[in-house]
C-alpha cells in the first residue's frame, strides 16, 4: 500500500468517528425526548385527575340543589332528633344491643345546614379553605369529602376513605385507607396531616387522633356516655350504597364489658 493510499485510509477512518459520536448524541436526545414526553403525559394526567370532580360529589350537589329548602331543613332536623332517641331509648331495663341507620341524604342535609353551628359550639374551627362537607361511600368504604380552595387550581374536591376492622384485642377500630384530590390518589399522611395542622381543635385528644390517622394508625372506637348511668360501645359498622348502619351495645356503669 502506497503512502498516499495509507493516508487516504487513515483519513477516512478519522472522518467516520465523528459520525458515530453524532449518532450517539442523536440517540441520547431521542431517549431524553421520549422520557420527557412520558413525564409530561403523567403530569397532564395527574392535573386532569386532580381537577376531576368525583361522581358522588356531583350527585350530592344535584340532591342539595334540587331539594326544596324546607325539605332539607326537615331532613336535617329529623336526623338531629332521631339519632339521640334511637341510641338512648330503653331496651329491656335500659341496656342492650341496637342498630342505628343513617341515610346519606339526611346526613348531608345536616352537614350542609347545621354542621357549622354545631362545630362552633364544640370549639372546632375548620381550615378557612374548606367549604362544603359530605358523607357517602365508594366500594364499601365510608367517604368523607369536602371542597377546598387551591391557589393554583381553584375549587377542588378532596376525599378521605375510612375502613373499619377489629383488632387483636377484639375492639373495633377505624383507620384511613386512602385519600384523593379529585380522582388523584394522595398520600394519606399528606392530606390528613394538612388538615390536622390547619384545624383548630380545643380538645388535644382530637388533634392527636388526626395526627395518628395521618400516620395510618387504626384508632379503637372509644366508649361514650349515653347518660349519667349508661355508656355505649360500637360493635360494628356496615356501609351500604344509600346508608351506614352502626351497631351499638348500651350498658349500665356497673355492667361487665362484653367479651
Amino acid at each position: 500500500m502506497t503512502g498516499v493510499d495509507a493516508g487516504q485510509v487513515g483519513s477516512g477512518r478519522r472522518g467516520r468517528a465523528p459520525k458515530r459520536r453524532g449518532s450517539r448524541r442523536r440517540w441520547g436526545w431521542l431517549v431524553l425526548g421520549v422520557l420527557l414526553g412520558v413525564l409530561g403525559a403523567l403530569v397532564v394526567r395527574a392535573v386532569v385527575l386532580v381537577r376531576a370532580t368525583p361522581d358522588y360529589w356531583e350527585s350530592n350537589r344535584m340532591f342539595l340543589d334540587a331539594t326544596p329548602g324546607e325539605e332539607l331543613e326537615s331532613l336535617a332536623r329529623e336526623v338531629e332528633t332521631r339519632l339521640p332517641r334511637e341510641w338512648t331509648y330503653p331496651i329491656g331495663t335500659g341496656d342492650g344491643v341496637r342498630k342505628i341507620r343513617v341515610y346519606f341524604d339526611e346526613a348531608n342535609a345536616w352537614l350542609a345546614l347545621r354542621m357549622g353551628a354545631y362545630l362552633a359550639n364544640q370549639g372546632v374551627a375548620l381550615p378557612e379553605a374548606v367549604g362544603q362537607v359530605m358523607l357517602t361511600q365508594r366500594d364499601g368504604a365510608l367517604v368523607l369529602a369536602f371542597n377546598y380552595e387551591s391557589s393554583a387550581l381553584g375549587s377542588r374536591v378532596a376525599s378521605v376513605f375510612f375502613g373499619f376492622e377489629r383488632g387483636a384485642d377484639g375492639t373495633l377500630g377505624a383507620g384511613v385507607v386512602s385519600a384523593r384530590a379529585g380522582e388523584q390518589r394522595l398520600g394519606v399522611k399528606q392530606l390528613v396531616s394538612a388538615v390536622a395542622d390547619r384545624a383548630r381543635l380545643e380538645d388535644p385528644g382530637a388533634q392527636e387522633a388526626l395526627v395518628r390517622l395521618g400516620r395510618g394508625e387504626r384508632l379503637p372506637l372509644p366508649r361514650f356516655r349515653v347518660d349519667d348511668r349508661r355508656w355505649a360501645e360500637v360493635l360494628a359498622v356496615e356501609v351500604q350504597p344509600q346508608w351506614v348502619e352502626v351497631t351499638l351495645h348500651v350498658a349500665f356503669d356497673d355492667a361487665r364489658p362484653r367479651e
